[in-house]
């Protein structure tokens, strides 16, 4: 048989999942990924957003769906909690600069400083 001359055959249209994913898609991709300080209406709300643009078909775009979601919601985690620890320590980046330019007394005092504009936010 030519393989040139072979149809291809396509499935039927499945009806998109539109809904919440079954009960068997919930318990594989188990509880959101979330910390105790995270704010799980927040999480659900990306959620409704990325289901309702994407409106998945079948399960593995159902599967991307929560790939996508749970990778965004890391990545948004990391960046915060990157921005708090450049906060947090931002006064010891500054000590080690301005010490070899500066007398002992007078980098301590400036980087002393730093924390107390920094740590309110």
């Amino acid at each position: 048989m030519d393989p040139c001359r072979i149809k291809h055959v396509r499935s039927p249209p499945t009806e998109p999942l539109r809904s919440e994913p079954h009960a068997d898609l919930q318990s594989l991709f188990g509880p959101a990924p979330l910390l105790e300080a995270e704010d799980a209406s927040a999480y659900e709300a990306l959620k409704g957003r990325i289901r309702s643009a994407v409106a998945p078909n079948d399960v593995i775009e159902e599967i991307w769906v929560r790939d996508v979601l749970d990778l965004l919601w890391e990545t948004l985690r990391l960046r915060r909690l990157k921005a708090k620890l450049m906060r947090a320590v931002a006064h010891q980046g500054l000590d080690e600069l301005l010490r070899p330019l500066t007398g002992i007394l007078e980098h301590q005092d400036l980087s002393n400083a730093w924390p107390v504009v920094t740590r309110s936010r």
